[in-house]
């Protein structure tokens, strides 16, 4: 079987304490962190004390005062995620952090409804669930979590495999690394740190499982 990515969504993820009305695009523009034009053409859906949203060609941004997302619309947009981010923090320094997401998330086309339905038999078997729901029961979602990290870092691994709901006869694959700030060290250096030394890597083992998983599940 070929597996085919339709789409791939890298993103971050902070928790912590940000100012909404700041993180508009013009004051990303003023750090030197976005272009004249891009930050100029940025489509801004909402700017307000609680929440801000707003977009380029490239990069999706959200805002609340709890947590800041930069995510990747296009795959070539990775290295655009993280060179925002890691500005931001640096910029940002003192800023409270809490947690941080390395995350990658990505559609797949398995190459049809038989080998779509063999892996949704594969990861969640039919068995147990025949005698209760008899007629055609189905995966709709499963999540596997890695509680203590194999790489050593701080917190914890959560994957997520579901039909796509962009896709007939897709899968949904979502590898949500979530790392934790165990000595409560103040301000961003750390999880900038973080992103540094693990974000190519990460990225590039989440996708690792993702072929690896689904491959296996089809045969």
């Amino acid at each position: 079987m070929a597996l085919r990515l339709e789409e791939d969504h890298a993103s971050i993820v902070i928790l912590g304490g940000f100012d909404p009305l700041l993180l508009h695009p013009l004051w990303f523009r003023a750090q030197g962190l976005l272009g004249k034009l891009e930050a100029e053409a940025a489509e801004v859906k909402v700017v307000v004390p609680d929440v801000a949203e707003w977009g380029t060609d490239a990069l999706l941004v959200q805002i609340t005062q709890g947590r800041l997302l930069v995510q990747a619309k296009v795959e070539s947009a990775t290295d655009a995620v993280r060179d925002l981010v890691l500005g931001t923090l640096q910029i940002l320094e003192h800023t409270r952090t809490a947690a941080l997401g390395l995350n990658r998330s990505m559609h797949f086309d398995v190459g049809g409804e038989a080998q779509w339905h063999r892996i949704g038999h594969r990861l969640a078997p039919k068995d147990l669930w025949k005698a209760h729901l008899p007629s055609q029961p189905g995966m709709r979602s499963l999540q596997i979590e890695e509680a203590v990290r194999h790489d050593g870092l701080p917190g914890k691994a959560v994957v997520s495999v579901q039909p796509s709901q962009k896709y007939l006869h897709g899968v949904f694959f979502d590898v949500n690394n979530e790392i934790t700030n165990a000595d409560d060290r103040p301000g961003t250096a750390f999880f900038a740190q973080t992103i540094r030394d693990h974000w190519t890597r990460l990225l590039d083992e989440a996708r690792g499982m993702a072929d690896s998983v689904l491959l296996e599940a089809a045969r």
